[in-house]
Formats: C-alpha cells, structure tokens, sequence
C-alpha cells in the first residue's frame, strides 16, 4: 500500500521515522539470535524515539538515533567474511534508496478491484468447466509471467460438509500471497483443509445487486453456486469475510470452483506532482481513506487506512450531476469536456478492451434532486470510478480531503498483456 509523509515534513522527523521503521523491522528479523537483555534494551531505546517522534524533539531524537544504531550494532555478532559484510551493506544500501524513492517519489500500487475497469483492471476471475484441463507447466509459468494468471481447481477433500471460509490467512503477507482457506469436516467429525490461490470474491463471486452483471468475468469461479449459492455470501467485501450460515454438504472429490484469476494491474503513482501543481479535473489518481468515515466504519481498527484509485471528477467548487442512468457527467451546468471521462459516458472503449457503460445515478449522494453533490465540494476531491456501476466512490462517501491525497496514477507496469502498460490515461 501506499504511505508518507508530507513533502514539508522536517528531515530530523523523516530521519527518526525511517529509523524507527528500520528497527522494528532489525528487531522482527533478529529476535531469535538476539540475547534477551539487548533485545529489552533496544525495546527501551526504540519506544523512547517514538515517544520523541511525537513530541517533536529533535535533540532527544539524533541522541536516540546515536544510541540505538550503537547498541544495534553491537547486538549481532560481526561476521567474519568481510566480503560478505560488504556485501550485505550494499545490499541495505539499495534498499535505503528504494525506499526514499518509495518514499518521496514514486510507488507501486496494485489494484484489487474492478471500478476503474476497462481502464485498469482489479482481479479478473473466469469460470472454466469442472472438466477443463490445466495447459502443461511451460505455458503456466509464461501466463503466470505475462498475464498474471493463476490457474485455480478446488475439490472437496472429503465426505462431510464445509463449515467455514477465511481469507485473512497469512495476514501479514497480504501484499505477497493472496489466499482463501476452506474448511471442511467429515463424518466422522476431522477437520480438513484446502487452499484457492484467489481472493474469496473471485472464487464465490459478488453478491446479487453489487454489480456482477455488468461484468461476468467477475461473477466467481464457484461452480456448486447453483446447488449452494445460497448458503454463501461475502459478509464485507473489504475483508474477504464470508457467510456460511449452515454446514454445506459436499462429497469427496467434487469440484466447487475452477477457472483462472488474472492479477489485477500493477501501477507506479507519482508522489511528487501535487507538491508543486493543483490536482486536475478528468486525471486518475490515488488518495488514502483516513478519516472517511463512511469508508473507515467498514474497517477493522488494526488495518488503519487503506488506499483507493479512482478518477478525479471534481474539484473544489465544482456541481456535480448525473441526470440519467448511464447518462453523462454534469459538472457546473454543462457535460464534462475532459476527454477521459467523456470516453466513460460515450461508451468509446481503448482498442481490445470491454466497453464503457456511461455512469450510474445510484449511490445516496446522486439519487435526489439536484441530482448531484449537495452543494460543491468546498474542501475536497470527487473521485468516482470508470466502471461507474460497480464502484464504491465518493457518490457514496462524499469528497476525498485534500491532506488524503497521494499523487496522480503514473505508469502501468504489470501485467504486460492487457493492453494497459504504459502511461496511465
């Protein structure tokens, strides 16, 4: 995910931020070689820079950061390949600049969903027969490379039911490894378990009324839906949660879900631009969701923000109205002029991509006259998505504060197969 700090923030508080980060992550890593009284010092010295960091004391904090890079460095034995040692400082010194870039400049951003579609593409699941056979492992390992794509087949593991669905496994590893864990009991009452390679959107599908419809390849890779659909249901789309209000029979061997899932689009957004110009009306950008309340209430306290891509529609002062379902955007009066957001409403697609479907009333903000924002966003951002019928933007949650935001959508990296790679548009 994306996080900073603001352009302006002084460099002994940048220094001290960077530091405390580089010693939560010293002491994750060493915590089984370090000796119990030097990890309860660094513990001390660590917690005593944090509450530096929040008073904003910048004597306490260079004596800290002496402090804690001595005893951090006599802690672990020194090696003695000195080659090795070099080695090894190089390669923490390219971190560093990757980070600072990270930091300040430019970042990845990998993007889950569907709601700027065909623009950037979230996760894509496709359905395939119970039947169909996996292409051979040179061509797997090719698409996995190109396209991002993940070749998926569960299979009840036994005679029994399924009782549970979790998609918060290896938590921690969220960024890396995106799973779902299915739970099951047999008859004679053991547990068993099986992993999808997915997300548990893309392998139950979305619940009815959320926009499936408008794109089937986001309908789920879940074939017993039919004869089990209506035992299951996501609970929160943000966390994967998933309802199984009672056991669901199965038989050893069946095949509940089978198809592929395509990565969605992986983009560098640019840190920089809006410390020296005002955001622009039509451009793709990224913002964080603190302090919107109708996005963070869906939010488990622990996972803090999170960070949304979206199209930037309106900006302070603007009026904005969608008059007709599928219809175009109105802004100040009259249809909006910028050339991407009338290639949503004109239905015109890139080459090679699902089209564009106009944008949709629906959301509490668009539903009653004047049929648009209730008086202009003053102090903040309308962002709203390309695939307006299936976007959770500001038509529900209002504007983005102007503090939220991060920087406009730069470059599509990865995948290189979808047609999007390149500059963001």
């Amino acid at each position: 995910m994306l996080a900073g700090w603001s352009f302006f923030t002084p460099k002994f508080l940048k220094h001290g931020k960077l530091l405390l980060e580089g010693v939560d992550k010293f002491i994750n890593y060493k915590r089984d070689v370090l000796k119990p009284d030097a990890l309860a010092e660094i513990s001390g010295l660590r917690d005593q820079l944090k509450a530096a960091l929040g008073a904003r004391d910048a004597l306490r904090i260079r004596e800290l950061e002496e402090s804690l890079t001595r005893v951090c460095d006599r802690a672990v034995p020194a090696t003695p390949d000195a080659g090795t040692r070099d080695w090894v400082e190089s390669l923490v010194v390219c971190a560093v600049i990757v980070f600072a870039i990270r930091a300040y400049f430019l970042q990845p951003f990998k993007i889950p969903t569907g709601s700027m579609q065909p623009t950037l593409n979230g996760i894509i699941a496709t359905r395939s027969a119970a039947d169909a056979a996996k292409p051979n492992p040179l061509t797997q390992g090719w698409e996995m490379v190109t396209r991002g794509r993940n070749y998926v087949r569960v299979e009840a593991p036994c005679d029994g039911h399924l009782v549970k669905i979790d998609s918060n496994v290896l938590r921690q590893l969220r960024l890396f490894v995106t799973l779902t864990r299915l739970h099951f009991v047999d008859k004679s009452g053991a547990t068993h378990t099986t992993l999808a390679w997915t997300p548990s959107l893309q392998l139950i599908g979305q619940p009815e009324g959320q926009g499936a419809a408008i794109d089937s390849r986001t309908s789920g890779l879940w074939l017993a839906r039919e004869q089990v659909g209506r035992d299951l249901g996501i609970a929160n789309a943000k966390t994967g949660d998933v309802i199984i209000p009672r056991p669901i029979p199965v038989t050893k061997g069946q095949v509940l879900a089978a198809g592929t899932v395509d990565s969605g689009d992986m983009v560098l957004v640019d840190k920089l631009s809006y410390h020296f110009r005002q955001p622009r009306r039509g451009e793709v950008f990224v913002f964080n969701t603190r302090n919107i309340r109708d996005i963070q209430a869906g939010l488990a306290p622990e996972e803090g923000s999170q960070h949304y891509i979206k199209r930037l529609t309106g900006i302070p002062g603007d009026r904005l109205a969608v008059k007709e379902d599928g219809g175009p955007l109105w802004v100040n009066g009259a249809t909006a002029t910028e050339k991407y957001i009338r290639r949503v409403f004109e239905a015109k697609a890139p080459d090679g991509q699902a089209g564009y479907h106009g944008y949709s009333i629906f959301g509490s903000r668009m539903q009653s006259p004047p049929w648009g924002v209730p008086g202009p966003p003053r102090e903040g951002y309308f962002a709203m998505g390309d695939n307006s019928y299936n976007s959770f933007d500001s038509r529900y949650w209002g504007a983005v504060p102007e503090p939220n935001l991060v920087g406009p959508g730069f470059l599509a990296l990865w995948p290189i197969t979808t047609g999007h790679w390149g500059f963001i548009k």
